[in-house]
């Protein structure tokens, strides 16, 4: 199988893996569970901006929304990179 096969695979794997729900403010998220290669730590942010903002999660590209009316969510392990790269939202703590 070609390298291109495996990572298909690999993902199609993965959204087919058991999930429990992640509250994250606005809404459960499905998150991945009983996967070893997959981190299971969530992460609280807060948002410091002025309007809304709205960031897509990379492998089940939920969608995160912050506001000032909620300006904290619970951010799924999987999409710590790209929060992270948000000047306007303060990672909290691990949950």
């Amino acid at each position: 199988m070609s390298c291109c096969g495996r990572k298909r695979q690999a993902l199609n794997s993965l959204s087919s893996a058991p999930t429990k729900k992640v509250d994250d403010g606005g809404g459960e998220v499905p998150m991945p569970v009983g996967r070893s290669d997959v981190a299971q730590t969530s992460v609280r942010f807060r948002y410091n901006g002025i309007s809304a903002l709205e960031v897509a999660g990379m492998l089940n590209r939920h969608v995160y929304r912050f506001s000032q009316g909620n300006p904290e969510l619970t951010v799924l392990a999987e999409d710590l990179a790209i929060m992270r790269g948000y000047s306007e939202l303060l990672e909290l703590k691990k949950v």
